[in-house]
């Protein structure tokens, strides 16, 4: 993780600071260049699974939604310090 944030860095898509409260921890943000890079990457992700899933009907959609939801939190019940990416979906 600690290189891809240095490269993010180094390209100006990230700003690192320490936090002043817990000097192991570091705040990472992204900077204007790196959200729109990142809005750029949201759009190009959107306009794949809308071409991927094209030949499903809103129905079939919905239900792989749900399946895949169920196969996410069998994952984390498994491993869990892969929890965190349900919460959003509840």
């Amino acid at each position: 993780m600690t290189h891809r944030i240095d490269r993010m860095a180094g390209e100006g898509l990230v700003t690192r600071d320490r936090d002043e409260s817990n000097r192991v921890r570091v705040i990472v943000e992204l900077t204007d260049e790196g959200r729109t890079k990142w809005l750029e990457a949201m759009q190009m992700a959107t306009d794949f699974e809308e071409d991927l899933l094209q030949d499903l009907t809103p129905d079939e959609r919905g239900a792989l939604g749900e399946m895949l939801i169920r196969l996410l939190r069998r994952v984390e019940h498994a491993q869990p310090d892969a929890g965190g990416r349900l919460t959003d979906l509840d």
